[in-house]
């Protein structure tokens, strides 16, 4: 939640959620049993699809800013400089609201780059609604989909085309921060059309907020062994629906300042 969205809710001026406005008919009268199970339904899945995609997307920017620290400290910069500029003297001059995201080019490219670098879903099925064979055209060559086929879209292989990601294997959120930037991979990190997952919204908004936060009073380093020597963490994922890394070792530490707002934000 929101500091804005606690402050209303304080006041009893927040709006109705989703869910809310579902369980209302247009009159204000609640629904009846079986609509509200549907509710219930419907907004099941739009919070479990949203959480796990997310999980997987935080747990690999933890990776990728053990492995890049270079990226970290450019995103940390460019959060602070921001955050300085509008900063009050209570806790809530830490916190990044999503009416930020437009002040915060780099950051926003580097949760960009996390969808790319190893997408949370590598490969979305599809089925052809077509009650006939269709042709498709694509980069100037013809190919038939028969009618009820099912389509596999390789997410993996478009996020690591190198004509559209030079490098691919490298993380390097400035790709997205030139004249002509190349596709962003949360236009179809998360399926496409109307198959689309159902928590993309949610799990947008949620992956980059936690990130921003995470950047704005956390560092993430390489952990050490018994001997002081740094740990290199390997990008290895576990194979599924949904991509996550596998276990890995890496040290976060507050940043400077961050203690008291933790502190303030606990009481």
């Amino acid at each position: 939640m929101s500091a804005d969205n606690g402050s209303r809710q304080a006041e009893e001026t927040a709006e109705d959620s989703f869910t809310s406005k579902l369980l209302q008919s247009e009159d204000g009268q609640s629904v009846d049993d079986d609509t509200k199970k549907l509710v219930k339904s419907i907004a099941g899945s739009l919070y479990g699809a949203g959480s796990d995609t997310t999980v997987s997307g935080v747990q690999s920017f933890f990776l990728a800013m053990t492995l890049y620290p270079e990226v970290q400290k450019n995103a940390q910069a460019e959060i602070m400089v921001y955050m300085r500029q509008r900063s009050t003297s209570d806790a809530l001059s830490r916190m990044i609201l999503p009416a930020d995201r437009p002040n915060l080019p780099y950051t926003s490219a580097l949760v960009q780059e996390v969808l790319r670098w190893h997408p949370i879903v590598a490969v979305v099925p599809h089925r052809s609604s077509s009650q006939d064979d269709c042709n498709v055209v694509l980069r100037g060559k013809v190919y038939r989909i028969p009618a009820k086929s099912v389509v596999m879209a390789n997410v993996w292989r478009i996020t690591h085309d190198p004509e559209m990601y030079p490098e691919p294997e490298q993380f390097n959120p400035e790709r997205y921060l030139v004249d002509n930037p190349p596709p962003e991979p949360e236009n179809y990190a998360f399926g496409f059309g109307r198959r689309a997952c159902p928590g993309i919204h949610i799990s947008q908004q949620s992956m980059w907020m936690s990130i921003s936060h995470i950047l704005a009073n956390f560092t993430i380093n390489k952990a050490k062994d018994e001997h002081g020597q740094e740990i290199t963490p390997e990008e290895k994922y576990f194979a599924g629906v949904i991509s996550h890394p596998m276990p890995f070792k890496c040290s976060v530490v507050p940043r400077k300042g961050s203690e008291e707002w933790l502190q303030e934000m606990d009481e």
